[in-house]
């Protein structure tokens, strides 16, 4: 197994804008612009990303969508079924 990197202080003084930069874009007014499919999968338990903001996400981009009642902030890790569900909407 090899062995986890430690971060220099410049790579993390580089990494500090682009996270500070994350809280501040909001793009929720141009949802309704995206023409492709798409599919967001997300979970009503989500430590991470608030629930209502993933639905708010999915039904303004008009995906197709699916939260999981009971899993965490990676559901493709936490469930079985995840591949499955993702392959079957690459595939419709």
């Amino acid at each position: 197994m090899d062995e986890a990197k430690t971060v220099t202080e410049e790579e993390l003084e580089e990494f500090i804008p682009h996270t500070e930069n994350m809280f501040s874009f909001n793009a929720t007014s141009r949802l309704s612009e995206i023409k492709t499919d798409s599919f967001v999968i997300g979970s009503k338990t989500d430590k991470v990303f608030d629930f209502e903001l993933i639905k708010e996400l999915a039904e303004k981009s008009n995906s197709k969508s699916f939260f999981y009642e009971n899993v965490g902030h990676s559901p493709a890790f936490e469930t079985p079924e995840y591949n499955r569900r993702l392959l079957d909407f690459l595939l419709s």
